[in-house]
């Protein structure tokens, strides 16, 4: 049965980045009230601005993820109320060979991408399954095959996907993954570290965030378990089941 989001309190982590910008808007404009979180609080307001202009309905919290006794403070008051959904967009990335990414890129990226993840959902689960509602996992193609030069940001995609995919056979609440390759925005003047991984090739990209964002608000309408965004997206994955040395070819690249 199709899920009405009308209503529904859903936190949105990385909510600052232009994806996910773009799904605050697009699960505003289907009647849900935003929960942004993200550490940039000037970039908050001002979508908390934008909403507001909409007459979409946004609280914002500023909090840096890898502050782990914040956001846990953080989680555990969001869950005291009604939460429908939580969307764990927010990652990060370097974009180097394996000989100059060390320990403490690492950590970082996997403090974010992965056990900033875990903190939330231990935290917010049990007010999920209250509601009924849904959890969404932001992960790659690099959640999926090897992604060069990007090999803490690609284990940390893999633990996550790995994460959730277990997650689902354990709890009731609708649990979704999203593969998206490279989405269509501007590229960062450094684009070797940048937080919004997905987004990063301008030049790569076929999709832009707000299309994005409108398919992963239709895939959580409809319950997906996974979802492949854009066409590229789905090919990489079957060539990398049944042609890897085809997908290592283009990746190589594409690099």
């Amino acid at each position: 049965m199709k899920r009405d989001l009308s209503g529904n309190r859903v936190i949105v982590t990385g909510a600052a980045g232009n994806l996910g910008r773009a799904l605050c808007h697009s699960l505003g404009e289907k009647g849900c009230n935003i929960v942004a979180v993200d550490r940039d609080k000037k970039a908050l307001q001002k979508l908390q601005s934008d909403l507001a202009q909409r007459r979409i309905q946004c609280e914002i919290h500023g909090v840096d993820l890898l502050n782990e006794s914040a956001s846990a403070r953080l989680w555990k008051s969001l869950a005291d109320k009604t939460v429908h959904g939580l969307i764990l967009n927010a990652g990060i990335t370097k974009i180097a060979p394996f000989a100059e990414t060390d320990d403490s890129d690492f950590q970082r990226i996997f403090g974010i991408n992965v056990l900033a993840c875990v903190a939330a959902v231990h935290i917010l689960l049990p007010a999920l399954e209250n509601a009924s509602g849904f959890l969404v996992g932001i992960s790659s193609v690099s959640g999926f095959a090897p992604l060069k030069f990007r090999t803490a940001y690609s284990a940390s995609k893999h633990a996550l996907a790995g994460f959730l995919e277990s997650l689902r056979a354990e709890t009731q609440v609708d649990v979704s993954l999203v593969y998206p390759s490279f989405l269509t925005t501007e590229i960062r003047a450094d684009d070797r570290s940048s937080e919004n991984p997905a987004e990063s090739r301008k030049a790569r990209g076929s999709l832009t965030p707000d299309i994005a964002a409108k398919r992963i608000a239709r895939a959580i309408e409809s319950r997906s378990k996974r979802l492949y965004i854009p066409l590229q997206s789905a090919v990489a994955r079957i060539l990398w089941n049944f042609a890897p040395s085809l997908y290592f070819r283009i990746m190589d690249k594409r690099a």
